[in-house]
């Protein structure tokens, strides 16, 4: 026999009274298959003769002693599938198989989602030693963290396995900026689209580092291919163009050509065709008040899309100058200029000065609540733009009384309207403000209302109307002076 199966002692033995002869094989450290071979030689009387037979004996493995090698892919498609193989050999590095007994080796697996899953959850090994389960992994990227449990005296191993979304793509998403229902760039030889396509595999994961064909409708222009990164983006850049007019482009996946999308980009004209006018405030202090300002009158040109024009010559005048006979006004209300050229905003802007009144209380026509409006005009272009500005002489606000209705009878009911506008100019938030307290002192504010209180009310409080107007002047005063 082979000696690296063991040996057999003793080599030669001759058979007992019973024809038996008897010998003693002993294994050695290797597993498999030994082939024995008997000899047997004997004399007759047609002389000597000699027969041979071979015996096969299986030899298993020792106990598991400890984990040759598993074999997985670190890296695998999210929801896609692996083998994961386990070899275990016993002390003198024979494979654990199945010829005798199969020992069984556990799996468990968790993952992002907790979607990951075995086929099976136990596996017993095969005529090779090898324990081999299919991992489907999860369905969002990320780690599967794979439990693998070798029988007892062997210790668990933990394998990480990658969920990678690189799946082929099953859907896109495009975007392109400038945004718009129909995104537009001037068409001034430096102005360009940025496109945005997103690859998702059938999960709803980006998929990553697959190839994209960007085309385009214009003559002569040749396809761009262009990977995906780790966000299932890729990014282009189209243009610039000197020459207005419309573009379809179309990004397609290479790996899979139905998912394909499209967008009208166009490049436009430079043009101006609109005219903004503006100014803040529009409601200002005249030019008597101390500390008054010109205000600026601002005029926008812009095209088609909102983009500022520069270079244009805007005109202004000022309009429908409205001031009551009642009021003396001073001055009238002036423009720094008559024209503006716009600037790298679009923005032409002129001062506006307001009309001053009186400030002569005894001069005929004045007035502490005059009035004065008038319309400034932006012309540009066969446009024209009006916005209305107001000059008074009072701070903030102004009061206005009614009384309806003006006749009366004994015990008629009337309703006094006091009404708050704050029509004048604006005064700085912490100027002292002056407020003047009227307080009735008829009759009536001498009584205390004793008909509509109980005895005990009574008792407690004996002061009249005017005690308590008076407390309630005072309250205002402290919470005015803080």
């Amino acid at each position: 026999m082979d000696n690296a199966f063991g040996s057999i002692t003793p080599a030669v033995a001759t058979t007992d009274a019973t024809g038996m002869a008897t010998a003693v094989f002993t294994p050695a450290t290797a597993s498999g298959t030994a082939p024995i071979t008997v000899t047997v030689s004997y004399r007759d009387e047609e002389g000597a003769l000699v027969q041979t037979k071979t015996v096969m004996q299986q030899i298993d493995h020792a106990a598991p002693y400890k984990i040759e090698n598993i074999w997985y892919e670190s890296e695998v498609t999210v929801g896609g599938t692996t083998d994961i193989a386990v070899r275990m050999v016993d002390r003198y590095g024979n494979p654990v198989d199945n010829q005798n007994v199969a020992e069984t080796v556990g799996f468990m697996v968790g993952s992002p989602s907790g979607n990951a899953a075995f086929g099976g959850a136990d596996v017993d090994v095969d005529a090779a030693g090898n324990a081999t389960i299919t991992l489907r992994v999860d369905t969002l990227p990320g780690e599967n963290i794979v439990l693998v449990s070798p029988p007892e005296p062997l210790p668990d191993r933990y394998l990480t396995i990658h969920g990678v979304a690189n799946g082929e793509p099953c859907a896109m998403e495009i975007d392109v900026q400038p945004w718009g229902d129909l995104p537009c760039v001037i068409a001034d030889g430096s102005s360009r689209f940025l496109i945005t396509s997103t690859l998702l595999d059938e999960f709803g994961n980006p998929s990553c580092g697959r190839e994209l064909a960007i085309t385009t409708n214009a003559s002569g222009e040749e396809e761009t291919l262009v990977a995906t990164n780790a966000y299932g983006q890729a990014k282009v850049s189209y243009g610039p163009q000197e020459m207005t007019g419309g573009v379809t482009i179309t990004a397609t996946a290479v790996d899979n050509a139905s998912v394909t999308r499209s967008r009208e980009i166009a490049f436009v004209s430079s043009d101006p065709t609109n005219l903004l006018l503006s100014t803040c405030p529009e409601t200002m202090p005249s030019s008597d008040v101390p500390g008054s300002a010109p205000t600026v009158i601002r005029a926008k040109v812009v095209d088609r899309f909102g983009n500022p024009v520069a270079g244009e010559t805007v005109g202004f005048s000022i309009q429908n100058i409205v001031v009551d006979d009642c009021y003396n006004q001073t001055s009238a209300p002036s423009l720094s200029g008559a024209s503006a050229i716009t600037n790298t905003y679009g923005i032409a802007s002129v001062e506006f000065t307001p009309g001053a009144f009186t400030t002569e209380y005894r001069a005929p026509g004045y007035s502490p609540a005059a009035t004065g409006t008038c319309k400034v005009v932006a012309a540009w272009n066969g446009i024209e733009r009006p916005i209305t500005l107001t000059w008074v002489n009072y701070p903030y606000l102004s009061i206005t009384t009614n009384v309806t209705p003006d006749v009366v009878t004994v015990n008629d009911t009337v309703d006094v309207t006091i009404q708050l506008k704050g029509d004048g100019w604006a005064i700085p938030r912490y100027a002292p403000i002056d407020v003047v307290i009227l307080l009735d002192r008829g009759e009536g504010m001498l009584l205390n209302d004793e008909d509509n209180k109980t005895a005990g009310e009574k008792k407690k409080d004996m002061h009249d109307r005017m005690v308590y107007a008076r407390a309630a002047a005072g309250e205002f005063a402290r919470y005015i002076d803080n």
